[in-house]
């Protein structure tokens, strides 16, 4: 849905089965993806996460569920800051920031390592998206992993009616790109990818989903999804 006080986009549930049921696939595939996080940052106890792109915030809030993580958010829309920090903020377990992705941020870092850096549907809308890969591969601890999205096929309108994604990538190039500062790049085809149990079952609820699958047939969930890991340090 949209917040009308601030024209900010949320989702009516942070379940994804609930957002299928509904034929929502926007709300579904973003949920899916911090879900998936979610699996990760449970399973391996990560306890500092930065969510590049939180928006208003409903993935930041799934990660700190049963988890030991503390998540900060970034983002560049200040209507979307503010609503995260009015809706979802717990003290202790999560922060939002303002953050400019085209420009040099690393310095707002503080010196922190996370364990895993989130950036969901975001490289597409940069700029200088090399300059946003190496100041990740920075931040990130030496054995830190990057969860990414990308629509990836062709330019497409933001879900929010704003300006045009700026690059679309297919997965091949996407993947070639990030091996230039990963030492390992995983897709949902590759051995190796990080829960993707997770993934496979949310295939087999929508499989269930009959009207669902059938107006979105060929829809996978994670194949627009990357696992780095082992940062190149330039």
């Amino acid at each position: 849905m949209t917040d009308e006080r601030n024209d900010v986009w949320v989702p009516d549930t942070l379940q994804p089965e609930e957002a299928i049921k509904v034929n929502d696939l926007t709300a579904a595939t973003a949920l899916v993806d911090y879900w998936w996080a979610w699996c990760h940052v449970k399973r391996q106890e990560v306890e500092l996460v930065y969510d590049f792109g939180c928006d208003s915030g409903y993935g930041s809030r799934i990660l700190i569920e049963d988890t030991k993580a503390f998540v900060q958010g970034f983002d560049g829309d200040t209507a979307a800051l503010a609503y995260a920090r009015g809706e979802y903020h717990q003290p202790s377990r999560n922060s939002f920031k303002r953050v400019d992705f085209d420009m040099g941020w690393a310095e707002i870092l503080h010196n922190m390592a996370p364990q895993l850096i989130i950036a969901f549907d975001l490289l597409e809308k940069l700029k200088h998206r090399e300059l946003f890969l190496e100041q990740v591969t920075e931040a990130l601890d030496k054995g830190g992993w990057f969860f990414l999205s990308s629509w990836n096929l062709r330019p497409v309108t933001g879900h929010r009616g704003k300006k045009p994604y700026r690059v679309g990538y297919s997965r091949s190039d996407l993947k070639h790109l990030l091996m230039r500062y990963f030492k390992e790049v995983f897709t949902l085809q590759d051995e190796g990818f990080p829960e993707a149990h997770y993934l496979e079952k949310m295939d087999e609820v929508v499989a269930a989903q009959e009207e669902f699958a059938h107006k979105n047939q060929g829809f996978t969930f994670g194949t627009h999804l990357f696992a780095c890991h082992l940062p190149i340090k330039f």
